[in-house]
């Protein structure tokens, strides 16, 4: 490049490659530069706030959705989990994918507290099932099987005795069999009774039989005219002693309430319990038969109200009742 002055020349040479190169920049994008920061702090603010407005939303909708299934399949669990799996999917396919991992664990522990909640409700139902049909079961068993020897016990003695006897051990070999699911259901696989207590409920069921069949004899003894020989049979009974035993064989000796009830027989306090049980029945009996069952008297407050009465209007003056 070549200048002009006072008519001489100057000759310039282009610069070198020595030189380094700075790009220059406008002041517009200096302080674009030094906004930045600032801006990119407002954009997060600007998304957390919208995550947070979203999450709240969905926290609200789908609490009330997980709230609708916990009311419909409370004690279905199977069908928790479907309709909370269901619910899950879709509404995932509609999620942002920035939200999608918050909102997958929010969904996880909603389906999995409720399919818990489902469960626990089953259990505790069927639990209280069990209890039920136990209860039921053995109340049912006690009715049919005081029926089934009351049956006889107007018969003419050698038939009342043999069939009450028949009914006695029938009855004794079902609560052997029913004192076995009990166990089975209730002790062995559920835990919901303890094993002392199962024991204690075969017994005091045998001891009811004991007691029942003892009392049938002797109204059979009473409606057959022996009167006297059924307290006699009473006292033998107290005494270990009876002359109306049933007929044994090898298998009703080896099942396991045969020793129950041996054990009730030999144990002088089990024995006398007993005895004095089939006795209060007996005289309730009795009394009955004599004096027929007790009434309670009938009261009419109208006939209070008749003339000459207590209650009667002439008895009352200003509001008292008149002691003349």
């Amino acid at each position: 490049m070549v200048l002009k002055k006072d008519k001489s020349q100057v000759s310039l040479q282009a610069p070198s490659g020595n030189v380094p190169y700075v790009p220059g920049k406008s002041y517009a994008s200096i302080a674009f530069d030094a906004f930045t920061p600032t801006l990119q702090r407002l954009q997060n603010e600007a998304d957390q706030t919208a995550q947070a407005n979203y999450f709240q939303d969905f926290q609200i909708k789908t609490r009330d959705q997980f709230d609708k299934f916990r009311n419909e399949f409370a004690m279905d669990p199977d069908k928790m989990k479907a309709a909370a799996d269901t619910y899950s999917k879709t509404l995932l396919d509609n999620i942002p994918a920035a939200y999608k991992i918050q909102a997958n664990a929010m969904l996880s522990a909603y389906s999995q507290n409720s399919i818990i909640y489902a469960s626990s409700n089953k259990k505790q139902f069927d639990n209280n099932k069990l209890i039920s049909d136990r209860d039921t079961k053995w109340n049912n068993f006690n009715t049919e099987a005081e029926f089934s020897m009351r049956n006889f016990n107007n018969q003419e003695l050698n038939l009342a005795i043999t069939g009450i006897n028949k009914q006695f051990k029938n009855n004794l070999l079902q609560i052997n069999e029913i004192g076995h699911e009990d166990y089975e259901n209730l002790v062995l696989n559920n835990g919901l009774v303890k094993e002392k207590d199962h024991v204690t409920n075969i017994r005091n069921q045998a001891e009811a039989l004991i007691t029942s069949r003892g009392f049938h004899i002797m109204m059979s003894l009473y409606n057959n005219g022996q009167e006297v020989e059924a307290l006699n049979y009473l006292n033998d009974f107290m005494n270990n002693k009876d002359a109306y035993e049933i007929e044994t064989d090898e298998d009703f000796e080896n099942n396991p309430i045969s020793k129950t009830v041996d054990n009730l027989y030999k144990d002088d306090d089990d024995r006398a319990r007993i005895g004095n049980n089939i006795l209060k029945k007996y005289k309730a009996f009795h009394r009955d038969a004599i004096y027929g069952k007790s009434k309670k008297p009938q009261f009419s407050l109208e006939d209070f109200k008749e003339v000459g009465q207590p209650l009667a209007l002439d008895k009352f003056k200003g509001g008292d009742v008149s002691m003349d």
